[in-house]
């Protein structure tokens, strides 16, 4: 079992998989695989896709049902953030929906605010669907194209190349791991600040 056949072989679900849970970070990768030829990118935008509208469907109806809505606004704790989304959704529904794939950490909690307010579904899909097929298409080809230039930059890139895959996706961990830690620090601060006597 080489790398090479791992990627190959499991590598459109986890690319499907990672962008279904969040995004950014699993398609920049993907798309530099595919600039090395591991990969294929009409085949990684199509998983990713697939996996950014089935997570963004199950977060809006999140949002539609009373009892995961209560669970999920304690879980991710954006009681503060509320009412200026809703404030938005109001004046620039279709905008927001088209859009806040493109702010890193609204991913999840913007879809179940979505479902929380009166917009209708159909609405919902199919500007959400738009969008997607937008970012999808951006980051993917991004990818794709920092990949190649690494290549050319890079001289004997065969030499390295094993070296500067798994550097990639560490850094890129990294990087996602650090602003998680930041979003959970954020939404422990707004905690004790709720909790906190006045």
């Amino acid at each position: 079992m080489t790398l090479e056949w791992f990627i190959q072989t499991y590598g459109y679900w986890a690319i499907l998989l990672g962008t279904f849970l969040e995004g950014e970070m699993v398609l920049i990768i993907a798309g530099i695989l595919a600039s090395q030829e591991y990969l294929q990118l009409h085949w990684i935008l199509g998983a990713a896709l697939i996996g950014s509208l089935l997570g963004d469907q199950l977060f809006f109806f999140v949002g539609r049902n009373r009892r995961l809505r209560y669970i999920a606004k304690k879980r991710l704790n954006f009681s503060r953030r509320l009412h200026k989304v809703q404030r938005l959704l109001e004046q620039h529904h279709i905008p927001f929906i088209f859009g806040f794939r493109f702010f890193y950490g609204m991913r999840t909690v913007a879809p179940i605010l979505i479902g929380m307010t009166r917009i209708r579904y159909s609405t919902f899909a199919v500007f959400n669907t738009l969008s997607a097929m937008l970012w999808v298409t951006i980051v993917g080809v991004a990818g794709y194209f920092f990949g190649f230039a690494l290549k050319v930059i890079i001289h004997k890139w065969e030499h390295y190349r094993w070296m500067l895959i798994p550097l990639a996706v560490i850094v890129a961990l990294s990087v996602w791991l650090y602003y998680r830690h930041r979003q959970r620090c954020a939404a422990a601060r707004a905690a004790a600040e709720t909790q906190s006597p006045t």
